[in-house]
């Protein structure tokens, strides 16, 4: 690779290796490099985390002058965390640790009503869900987090992926607000000056949202004990699916689902534990 050809967003724009964000000092790597191992990893150079002083890290130019001010190239839309109200949804720690592993900057905006899921604006448009904000992340910028999965696990991460954020998550939230409300509001600070109507208002409000989910699931005849007992039979196959990833060998040798990379599939197991531990 040529050095004038190498994407530097100060000394060539156009390029077939590099993809830059109009308006954003955010600059993708599409270069591949051979690991010892002959596996493929993605390298990716972000202008816009180099330090004070730093330099382009192929033509050595001094970005401290020229340096553009870093802006969010993501509208990050999630629940607000500071209302201290239950976030049964995964999908917000899902997206969050995707952007963190793509090393994408982004900027949460906590505006997102109870038990709604999280979503993502790019180009003011709505993106919503795992699967989606992969696709739109590889079309814009030619970065794919799963681009070293064969198509069979490509096929698999995808229908996993579908099956827990369809049904998974809809049965935890289900269990969080409608199983769990009364506890919930016992342990919350927000609901504790809530008077009795104020809470019969916001129940019904987020029940109702969570019915709407459930018939979105199919779900939507079933009863609380059918919801709990597919919520449970989910969490087993969840933890089949993760195997023996607490023991230290297997951690090691195969430190995510599919090989020594992480995966979207990877974020969204991610998402699923985090909110199990926080319950």
């Amino acid at each position: 690779m040529n050095v004038k050809d190498h994407g530097c967003s100060f000394c060539n724009e156009k390029t077939e290796q590099y993809s830059e964000r109009q308006g954003n000092a955010y600059i993708e790597s599409k270069v591949y490099e051979k690991r010892p191992n002959g596996e493929p990893t993605l390298m990716r150079a972000i202008n816009q985390t180099l330090q004070e002083d730093g330099d382009c890290f192929i033509c050595n130019t001094n970005v401290t002058a020229a340096k553009l001010v870093s802006q969010p190239c993501v509208d990050f839309f999630c629940h607000d965390k500071s209302h201290g109200l239950p976030f049964g949804d995964p999908s917000s720690v899902t997206m969050e640790t995707l952007f963190r592993i793509l090393k994408m900057n982004y900027r949460i905006i906590q505006r997102v009503k109870p038990a709604a899921p999280s979503y993502i604006i790019i180009h003011n448009k709505i993106y919503s869900g795992t699967l989606a904000v992969v696709d739109i992340i590889k079309n814009i910028t030619g970065i794919c987090l799963n681009y070293h999965l064969t198509h069979k696990e490509s096929a698999i991460t995808r229908f996993i992926t579908t099956a827990v954020e369809n049904q998974t998550e809809t049965c935890l939230l289900y269990h969080r607000w409608v199983d769990q409300i009364k506890e919930w509001r016992q342990t919350t600070t927000i609901l504790r000056g809530f008077g009795l109507l104020k809470n019969m208002f916001l129940e019904t409000k987020i029940q109702r949202r969570i019915r709407c989910r459930l018939e979105m699931s199919g779900l939507n005849s079933a009863s609380s004990e059918q919801i709990l007992c597919t919520l449970v039979r989910d969490l087993h196959c969840f933890s089949v699916l993760l195997g023996d990833k607490y023991i230290l060998y297997y951690l090691l040798s195969s430190a995510y689902l599919f090989g020594s990379l992480p995966t979207s599939l990877d974020c969204l197991c991610f998402g699923i534990v985090s909110n199990l531990i926080y319950s």
